[in-house]
């Protein structure tokens, strides 16, 4: 038995402590205490996956060398990588238990627990699989073939549900912009009633707009741009919702205008209120509209008077 295999089924025995769990860690036959005989569960064998849970299901298509989610939006890389790297286990992966009598401890039945991750190649299923808890002691998943009693366990870096996911929008690329701070050259505010420029010189950050100029807050600026470097969604307008937002040339934005030669371009970020607690927010990139947390959208549209412009007129 292979080295990592081993440490699977002791850490088992050593932390669930399942009552009637039926174990086997010394065979001399491997077929006995790992699973094998799969079909090849590889990226470029499989053209699609479907994820699915009693409340919701994920449907991932690839289309050449790209995976797709709710049929054209591209599946973020770095969770597709992941589930890639955590898939290459079952094959070979550790046994667990053999009574079905664990299967609802393990969360495996069928139906009613678990997600079933089905892979298809040319519209027939290949392999399907119950995925049920994560140990996060141990970081282990248990899976379950379909039809099959026994349950096996994979080593899992984040719960079985983040990299199992059966909810799409846990597929997209959630990031908004990620331009590093020394990319930016300056921000360009603009309001209904006002619009202001911060920019960077040798002297350091200014603020101004059409009637005066000061010398910028530092550190209110270090906090914006920090936000700037990676901006995470905490969700997706779905295509209704997101037909019902208007963003024009009104509404509230920042431009972030990137130096010459930045690995990012120039990106205006379009701000919208959707209730109490979030905010839509649209790159001029991309169709996407995001949904980001209140506090950050309100942080990020300062307005002149935070930066010592316009408080002589009141403006």
């Amino acid at each position: 038995m292979k080295g990592r295999q081993v440490w699977v089924v002791l850490a088992i025995l050593a932390v669930v402590g399942v009552a009637g769990l039926v174990l086997r860690v010394v065979s001399s036959a491997e077929d006995e205490v790992v699973l094998s005989g799969l079909v090849p569960l590889e990226r470029n064998f499989i053209d699609k996956i479907v994820v699915k849970s009693p409340g919701s299901e994920a449907t991932l298509v690839r289309i050449q060398e790209n995976w797709f989610v709710n049929g054209n939006q591209q599946v973020f890389a770095p969770k597709m990588d992941q589930f890639w790297g955590t898939v290459a286990q079952i094959d070979t992966a550790g046994l667990i238990a053999l009574n079905t009598a664990n299967h609802e401890r393990l969360g495996v039945t069928d139906p009613g627990a678990g997600t079933e991750v089905s892979f298809f190649l040319g519209g027939a299923v290949q392999e399907q699989f119950i995925v049920g808890t994560w140990a996060s002691d141990v970081r282990l998943c248990y899976l379950r073939r379909a039809g099959k009693d026994a349950v096996y366990g994979i080593e899992c870096p984040a719960p079985a549900t983040s990299i199992f996911d059966p909810n799409s929008d846990g597929w997209r690329n959630p990031i908004v912009v990620a331009i590093p701070p020394q990319e930016i050259e300056a921000l360009v505010f603009s309001h209904p009633d006002q619009e202001f420029l911060l920019s960077l010189d040798e002297q350091g950050w200014t603020a101004a707009n059409a009637e005066e100029q000061v010398e910028a807050d530092p550190f209110l600026i270090q906090g914006i741009v920090s936000n700037l470097e990676v901006m995470v969604a905490i969700g997706f307008a779905d295509d209704d919702e997101a037909d019902s937002v208007t963003f024009d040339a009104a509404t509230p934005s920042i431009r972030i205008v990137t130096i010459e030669g930045a690995g990012n371009p120039t990106t205006r970020l379009r701000f919208l209120p959707r209730d109490e607690e979030t905010y839509y927010v649209k790159t001029g990139a991309q169709s996407t509209v995001f949904i980001i947390e209140r506090g950050l959208a309100e942080f990020l549209l300062q307005r002149q008077e935070a930066f010592g412009l316009g408080l002589s007129s009141g403006g």
